[in-house]
C-alpha cells in the first residue's frame, strides 16, 4: 500500500501547482460555460429554423453557417481540455507544448465573430438613412475587416510560435489589437441599435405597448455589449488558455437573439 503522505504530494510537472489550477483548471471552467452556451445556440438554431421558415435562403444559410462553426469551435475546444487535463496526466511534458486544436478553435472563433459582425452592420446599413448611413457602416465595416485581418495573424502566429510558454509573445501584436477592434465595432454597433430604437420610442404613432418593447430592446443591446466586451477582455487579459471558448458562442447566441 502508498504512502498515504506521498499521495497527498503535488505530481511533478513543469508548471507549478497553482499555475496549473489558474491556467488549465480555468481551461475547465471555460469549456464547461462554453458548453452551457453551446446547448443554449442549440436550442436557439432549432427554434429559428422552426418558426422562421420564410426567412430569405441567404440568411438561412448565415445560420446553418455558424451552427456548423459553432459545433466545429466547442469539438476543438473538448478537445483541447482532454489534451492538456487527460493526455498530460502520463505525459506531463505535453503542459509546455503547443496543440493544433488550441490554435485551429481560435480561427474558427475569429471567423463566426466576423460572419456575426457582418450581420450587425448590414443591420446598421438597413437601420440608418441618409449620410450617416454610409458613415457609421463604414466605420463599422472598417473596425470588423481589421479584427479579422488581426485574428488571422493571430491564428498564424499561434502556429509559428507553437510553445505555449512563448504565446506571450503574439499577445501585444495581435491579439490585444484584434480584441480592441472588436470591442470598438460592438460599441459603434450597440450605440447606433440604441439611438435608432430610441428615436423610434418617441414617435407618437407607436402605442404604450411598442414603446416598451423598443425600451426592452435597447436594455438588451446594452447588455450584449457589455457582456461580449467583458468577454473579450478576459480574454486579453489570459491569453493562453483561461478562456478557451466563450466568445464566439457569446456572439453566436447573440446574433440568433437579433
Amino acid at each position: 500500500m502508498s504512502d498515504p503522505q506521498t499521495v497527498a504530494l503535488d505530481r511533478p510537472t513543469p508548471v507549478s501547482q497553482s499555475l496549473f489550477q489558474q491556467t488549465y483548471g480555468g481551461s475547465l471552467a471555460s469549456c464547461q460555460i462554453m458548453l452551457v452556451f453551446y446547448g443554449i445556440s442549440v436550442l436557439q438554431t432549432y427554434l429559428y429554423f422552426l418558426r422562421y421558415e420564410k426567412d430569405h435562403p441567404l440568411l438561412k444559410l448565415l445560420v446553418l453557417a455558424l451552427f456548423i462553426l459553432s459545433t466545429i469551435h466547442a469539438a476543438f475546444v473538448c478537445h483541447t481540455v482532454w489534451h492538456y487535463l487527460i493526455f498530460s496526466y502520463t505525459d506531463v511534458d505535453l503542459l509546455l507544448d503547443g496543440e493544433w486544436s488550441v490554435y485551429v478553435a481560435t480561427a474558427v472563433g475569429v471567423c463566426a465573430c466576423f460572419l456575426v459582425q457582418s450581420f450587425f452592420a448590414r443591420t446598421i446599413y438597413t437601420l440608418l438613412r441618409g449620410k450617416w448611413r454610409m458613415l457609421v457602416t463604414t466605420i463599422t465595416v472598417t473596425l470588423f475587416l481589421a479584427q479579422l485581418g488581426f485574428g488571422v495573424a493571430l491564428a498564424v502566429k499561434l502556429f509559428q510560435i507553437w510553445d505555449l510558454y512563448l504565446l506571450k509573445e503574439a499577445v501585444d501584436s495581435t491579439m490585444i489589437p484584434m480584441f480592441c477592434s472588436r470591442m470598438a465595432s460592438d460599441a459603434v454597433f450597440t450605440i447606433t441599435l440604441c439611438v435608432v430604437l430610441y428615436d423610434t420610442s418617441t414617435d407618437s404613432n407607436y402605442s404604450s405597448g411598442s414603446v416598451r418593447l423598443v425600451k426592452l430592446l435597447i436594455v438588451y443591446a446594452i447588455n450584449r455589449f457589455v457582456l461580449t466586451t467583458r468577454c473579450a477582455d478576459n480574454r486579453a487579459d489570459y491569453p493562453t488558455e483561461r478562456d478557451l471558448g466563450d466568445g464566439p458562442r457569446i456572439y453566436y447566441s447573440a446574433y440568433l437573439c437579433e
